[in-house]
């Protein structure tokens, strides 16, 4: 997935990671991925917390996201007479942003639908997106959180 980006206006990222938890906001120019958490269910993508794991019937479904970061996002700037950025800076940056959202979106569903991001002995049966949300820009870093969620083959070997 991070290799694809060079396909947008910022190119590659420095950093492409899985975290075991939400990534700190404190740094730009990263991808992170995580995983929220996993439920039951027999008729994704609903959840059913009720029902009783079931051989062959109930399936898990895990809740991913990824953010994007980038250094990228015009910020005010020490000048009286014009402290906030151009428009056309304003609207280059949204622009680069969705670009990425873009790519990001169609390299998750192509490499889920190959699948590259589920666990080792663990089909991928079905995946939706949730959303994509456009985070708050940070000191000149912006970016978006992606969520999806993944439906996997339901297990009876004991082993999960």
């Amino acid at each position: 997935m991070c290799a694809g980006l060079v396909c947008t206006v910022y190119g590659p990222v420095d950093t492409c990671f899985i975290s075991h938890t939400t990534p700190p906001d404190d740094c730009c120019d990263f991808v992170a991925v995580w995983l929220d958490s996993i439920y039951p269910t027999t008729m994704f993508p609903n959840i059913d917390e009720s029902t009783s794991e079931r051989c062959g019937e109930t399936s898990r479904m895990m809740r991913v996201n990824i953010r994007l970061r980038r250094a990228c996002y015009p910020v005010v700037r020490d000048n009286a007479t014009a402290p906030f950025p151009p428009p056309a800076e304003m609207q280059a940056a949204a622009e680069g942003l969705l670009i990425d959202a873009n790519v990001t979106w169609c390299r998750v569903s192509s490499g889920i639908a190959s699948g590259l991001y589920v666990p080792e002995g663990s089909g991928c049966l079905d995946f939706k997106m949730v959303s994509l949300g456009m985070d708050r820009p940070r000191g000149g870093c912006a970016g978006f959180t992606m969520t999806i969620l993944m439906e996997l083959e339901p297990c009876c070997d004991g082993c999960c």
